[in-house]
């Protein structure tokens, strides 16, 4: 597993790729309804829809220094990935938990401990497929250990509308929270530094910087309804904060389980409901090319995503990448593997293991 370890180094080198303009994220609530906005910025906009069953067998990807961790998915989700099943950029699980990363220049994770270590994306996951609100995020915060690379941080946010910011700064785990958030957004900038630059303004900022879109982002959620629905509005404010580089624009409904996008190459919303969904651990888990020409309800149109399909968007995607198109072939083969290996356990042993 060495050559695998090594090829989700690389992605992490791929994420460097123009940092300042990378995600914008935040928590809507409105009439009682819970919709989590998530723009998606990078150098390329291939990936996959996947749906991500409960009931799995799943560890992490080893690695010389590290221990591995182990537990079993309790709750099936829908992700975004772009490199490869088990590594997504955001999703929400059955349960409405939803996750999703941004790049954050500073951030140091925990040095090498006793603790199990998860990946930047395999963190994700492991989340989504473990818990179902944000409480239950932060109580395990600290059972594991994040390793990597690839400087990022979390917005997180459940069914009842709490919201959390997770970020790793000089080492150490630090969360905002509660009435430590005013604001539930995220973008690129510390949440200190980017609340710190909101409360010195006037007026709403224009420009594209991370502090910029932050600040436009909150003003914007303060703002009233003028009668628009929450995912129409989260769509508008994502659209408001969009840049050239903005590949996916998701609005997740929390209140509805139900997952609302566009890209930039189809503009057309798709949507895909939990409830016209199967998690059930029988059959390979189904997706949809996330550019995909299809519009409007996809529930019943995603097809199974074999180990072939797997790899060849995992190709793909790093032969468009910049910083990965001379990655060597078995590395992304061996990583690709990885998530094959995972298999079904009987259902009277579907529940998380502690790690």
């Amino acid at each position: 597993m060495r050559t695998a370890a090594v090829a989700v180094l690389a992605i992490a080198i791929a994420f460097s790729v123009n940092p300042l303009q990378a995600c914008s994220t935040f928590c809507l609530k409105q009439d009682g309804a819970v919709v989590y906005g998530r723009n998606y910025d990078f150098d390329i906009g291939t990936g996959v829809v996947v749906v991500n069953r409960r009931g799995v067998q799943k560890f992490s990807l080893p690695k010389k220094d590290s221990t591995t961790a182990s537990w079993v998915s309790v709750y099936g989700s829908v992700t975004f990935n772009q490199f490869g099943r088990e590594y997504p950029m955001d999703g929400m699980n059955e349960a409405g938990l939803v996750i999703a990363l941004m790049w954050l220049d500073g951030s140091v994770y925990p040095p090498n401990d006793e603790r199990p270590a998860l990946g930047v994306l395999e963190w994700i996951q492991y989340q989504l497929d473990r818990y179902a609100t944000v409480n239950e995020v932060l109580a395990h915060a600290e059972d594991v250990r994040v390793r990597g690379g690839t400087p990022l941080h979390y917005l997180i946010a459940d069914r009842s509308g709490a919201a959390a910011t997770i970020e790793y700064l000089d080492g150490k785990l630090v969360v905002h929270t509660g009435s430590a958030l005013p604001t539930a957004n995220l973008t690129n900038d510390s949440y200190a530094s980017s609340l710190q630059y909101l409360h010195g303004l006037h007026a709403m900022p224009s420009g594209s910087g991370s502090l910029q879109r932050f600040a436009r982002t909150a003003m914007l959620l303060a703002q009233p309804a003028n009668g628009q629905n929450a995912t129409d509005r989260t769509l508008d404010i994502l659209h408001a904060v969009a840049q050239p580089n903005t590949r996916w624009s998701v609005a997740y409904d929390i209140t509805n389980l139900e997952v609302t996008w566009t890209t930039d190459v189809t503009p057309a919303r798709k949507s895909l409901r939990f409830h016209a969904t199967d998690f059930a651990c029988s059959q390979p888990p189904p997706a949809l090319d996330v550019r995909s020409s299809m519009t409007g309800d996809v529930s019943a149109k995603l097809l199974p995503l074999s180990a072939d399909d797997n790899l060849a968007e995992m190709l793909d995607a790093y032969a468009s990448t910049t910083m990965l198109s001379e990655t060597p072939r078995e590395w992304i083969e061996q990583s690709a593997a990885h998530a094959e290996s995972f298999a079904c356990v009987p259902a009277r042993r579907s529940r998380a293991l502690r790690p």
